[in-house]
């Protein structure tokens, strides 16, 4: 009879290393697991030491990671040396976990091939048309399949090192000096006020979670013995937990998980631990403004000039130093223009004063008739309104819109005369609209959608990002107009 040694691994901790090295592998150590794979009776058996397994579940674990091809379901079983049968028959394809394997799989066929990649995005001429390459093609979703196949705790070293490449990246495009906050800020959902660029490592244990629940019916139907391997799912749920806020964890699998709606627990947490890292009111209404809807269109807008949609690569940076609240000068200074103090920020100079439009009336709007659309521009930064800002960053627009409305009965009047009373309020500093904008921006949308047949969703979205670009274009040359530099380049660009 011939004896056959396979060699398999058990996670100990956090450092591990592979069965057989004399020295460790990748920082990581591993406890040794040598099955003996015996030919008997025409199908192989696995033994195990008794001392080396705690429950039903490890054995089972244990004994997926050891490659056997010639195993046959129906032949196979699992027996610890005191003879009890513990555990169900090994799969026919056995499943592999080996951490310094799985590691140095990612980094080899994911991290480094991406840096050729991202140096040449770093050196495009083109801020706009980078960052759009930069979040759709090769920032985390290049490693979304590895993501959800991967326990996340097999390649935790390379996904961080694929962030930090991509945060790199972000640096060299934006000309941006990046604090662990601002990265952080970044990371985020646009939605969430950041700029897409998710971490690969905050947020592999949602997608690993997300894919095998939902794998886990079709599994079933495929094989009625099927379970979800315990070990590297328990340690999922854990680094998950540890990301999210207690009220989001989750304690107990449910049938299916989409990885978007865990994702956003993990925003949501990120959000509060940067809110509270945040010191300064100016600096926490700001974090509040960049949310709100519309806020970021501009950032997913693709840079076509035809379209009046494209933004030049140094006002491109000005913008992205506002949306992470980054030093627009290298301090406060005198305003030329206002005689006032020019904040370093550049969040603050240019709306002193609410600026307002005198209502223009359409006819036919909708089914409720003529519509009177009153225009304005207010600041959730000025001093007065600050304190509701950073408990809500919608408050100004809010506000402003029932000003409009109460002041003068203007929404009074319009409707004894038969017309709708519109206000159409943006959030200078971070270009957010109000609740009325945003309604009568999809409601625009409907109305374009039937004209080319598009969906609504679409061409609301293509409108907004036509709105945003040139609310956000005009914002950074007003913020360049007061900066106190005499630089050519910066004068130029000063002017619309």
């Amino acid at each position: 009879m011939q004896m056959v040694r396979l060699a398999g691994i058990i996670e100990r901790s956090d450092q591990s290393v592979e069965c057989g090295s004399e020295e460790p592998e990748d920082e990581m150590f591993y406890d040794c697991l040598e099955p003996t794979v015996w030919a008997l009776q025409g199908g192989p058996i696995v033994a195990l030491d008794l001392q080396q397994v705690e429950t039903e579940e490890t054995a089972f674990y244990m004994i997926q990671m050891v490659s056997v091809p010639e195993m046959e379901e129906e032949k196979c079983q699992v027996t610890l040396d005191s003879g009890a049968d513990v555990c169900r028959a090994i799969p026919t394809i056995p499943v592999f976990y080996m951490r310094a394997y799985c590691n140095r799989h990612t980094f080899s066929t994911r991290v480094e091939p991406a840096k050729p990649c991202l140096q040449a995005l770093a050196d495009l001429p083109d801020a706009q048309t980078a960052m759009l390459l930069l979040r759709h093609c090769q920032s985390h979703v290049k490693l979304t399949h590895a993501m959800r196949v991967t326990p996340p705790h097999g390649h935790g070293p390379a996904l961080r090192a694929f962030d930090e490449q991509v945060q790199a990246c972000l640096e060299q495009i934006g000309g941006l000096p990046l604090t662990q906050n601002t990265w952080l800020q970044a990371s985020l959902a646009i939605k969430a006020g950041g700029l897409g660029l998710r971490s690969t490592a905050l947020h592999a244990p949602a997608a690993y979670i997300a894919s095998i629940t939902h794998l886990a019916a079709s599994c079933t139907e495929l094989d009625p013995t099927y379970r979800v391997v315990p070990p590297p799912v328990h340690q999922a749920l854990t680094s998950y937990n540890q990301v999210v806020l207690p009220e989001d964890q989750i304690h107990s699998l449910a049938p299916s998980y989409q990885q978007r709606d865990l994702s956003a627990t993990v925003d949501k947490a990120q959000q509060a631990h940067l809110i509270a890292a945040t010191t300064g009111e100016a600096a926490k209404g700001h974090l509040q403004l960049v949310q709100q809807p519309g806020a970021g269109a501009w950032l997913t807008a693709l840079p076509a000039d035809n379209l009046g949609l494209h933004i030049n690569t140094h006002l491109f940076r000005v913008l992205l130093r506002l949306r992470l609240r980054l030093p627009i000068a290298p301090s406060d200074g005198f305003c030329p223009l206002c005689d006032g103090v020019a904040d370093s920020f550049g969040t603050t100079l240019e709306y002193a004063h609410v600026v307002e439009t005198e209502a223009n009336d359409i006819t036919g709007w909708g089914l409720h008739g003529p519509a009177a659309f009153d225009f304005a521009v207010s600041s959730g930064l000025r001093s007065g309104v600050l304190p509701s800002t950073v408990g809500h960053g919608g408050h100004a627009a809010l506000v402003y819109e029932e000003r409009k409305r109460m002041h003068q009965r203007t929404e009074a009047q319009c409707r004894a005369q038969g017309l709708q009373f519109l206000p159409i309020v943006a959030e200078g500093c971070a270009g957010g609209w109000g609740p009325t904008a945003m309604a009568v921006f999809r409601q625009l949308g409907s109305f374009l959608a039937a004209r080319t047949g598009d969906s609504t969703s679409k061409m609301t979205e293509q409108l907004m990002q036509g709105l945003s670009i040139t609310l956000q274009r005009e914002n950074a040359r007003a913020v360049v107009r007061r900066l106190p530099d005499d630089s050519a380049s910066f004068n130029a660009l000063s002017e619309p």
